[in-house]
C-alpha cells in the first residue's frame, strides 16, 4: 500500500478510501437499516460508524504490523481489539454516575430545554463566553 502511495502516485489504492461510509452502507444495506431502525439507535449514518471503527482497527494493525509497534497502546493485540470495540459501543463515561460528563450533559441539556425551548443553546454560550471562540 505504501510503495503505491509513494512510487505510484496512490493509482492501486485511492479508490478503497473514497466515502467509506457510503461503501459499507451499500454492501451492508439490509443490516445496517435494521440497525438504525433500533429505537436505542442514537441516529448516527450506520456506515459512518462502521467506517469509524474499520479505520482505527485498520491503523492499529498498520502500525503493528508494518510499522512494527509491538503493544503500540501498551496491551496484548486481543486487549486493544476489545477495548477499541468498547470504546466505540459503549463510550468512555458512564452514564448513570454523578459528576461524569455524560451525566452532567443530560443536566445541561434538560435545564437549557427549558429556558430556552431548544437544547444545548444555554451551553452553548457559557461555553463560548468562557474559552472565547474555537
Amino acid at each position: 500500500m505504501y510503495i503505491d502511495v509513494v512510487e505510484f502516485k496512490n493509482q492501486h489504492f485511492a479508490h478503497s478510501f473514497h466515502n467509506i461510509p457510503e461503501q459499507f452502507n451499500w454492501t451492508l444495506d439490509a443490516q445496517l437499516r435494521k440497525v438504525a431502525s433500533n429505537p436505542a439507535w442514537r441516529g448516527i449514518d450506520p456506515g459512518f460508524v462502521l467506517a469509524t471503527i474499520y479505520m482505527q482497527i485498520l491503523t492499529y494493525f498498520l502500525v503493528e504490523r508494518l510499522f512494527g509497534g509491538e503493544q503500540h497502546l501498551g496491551v496484548p493485540e486481543d486487549t486493544a481489539i476489545r477495548r477499541m470495540i468498547d470504546m466505540a459501543l459503549n463510550g468512555i463515561w458512564r452514564k448513570d454516575i454523578a459528576g461524569s460528563p455524560r451525566a452532567g450533559n443530560q443536566a445541561r441539556r434538560k435545564r437549557s430545554k427549558n429556558k430556552l425551548g431548544k437544547p444545548g443553546k444555554t451551553v452553548a454560550k457559557a461555553v463560548a463566553g468562557k474559552s472565547g471562540p474555537h
